[in-house]
């Protein structure tokens, strides 16, 4: 959570130059890619959906189609979704 109360994404990693001295915990670093994350989601739907007609492109359905395929396939051997 932000100090002004809205949520953020943050990724975490740990220092590359952080060492451990006795019982000092490892420090850690945060980044806010809250605007990442969304202008990620924002060209997805534009790579997967009809700019027009906000449909779903043909590049989706055969996505979905495989996943279902895949799902059948290893349904269809005894093999958990």
């Amino acid at each position: 959570m932000h100090k002004d109360g809205r949520a953020v994404v943050v990724q975490v990693a740990k220092s590359a130059g952080a060492m451990r001295r006795g019982n000092a915990p490892l420090r850690h670093l945060g980044r806010d890619i809250t605007e990442e994350r969304a202008h990620n989601a924002e060209l997805s739907q534009q790579a997967l959906h009809d700019s027009l007609t906000g449909l779903a492109s043909r590049l989706l359905f055969e996505d979905r189609l495989s996943q279902v395929n895949a799902r059948q396939s290893a349904e269809a051997v005894g093999m958990p979704c």
